[in-house]
């Protein structure tokens, strides 16, 4: 069971799943594990300063959801994002 909160968005969903995923490397005889995900919006042109900000801290929000989630199950020193 993971007890790590994640935030309520887009990458933080998918985040969270790949939490689970690794969770259950044991149980899936998974050894090493790729995973990609990805939030979309970044290419604002010329209204980054008012789009950017909420991108950048749903970006924020949720690798420190996930970094929090590998400390909880332990591999935090083997996983990179």
């Amino acid at each position: 069971t993971l007890t790590t909160t994640f935030p309520n968005s887009f990458l933080g969903a998918q985040l969270r799943t790949i939490a689970k995923l690794i969770a259950a490397r044991a149980t899936l005889n998974f050894r090493r594990q790729i995973f990609f995900c990805g939030i979309g919006g970044f290419d604002t042109h010329g209204d980054q300063a008012t789009e950017q900000p909420p991108l950048l801290q749903q970006l924020s929000q949720g690798l420190n959801a996930f970094y929090n989630a590998t400390v909880e199950l332990n591999v935090a020193n083997n996983v990179t994002a």
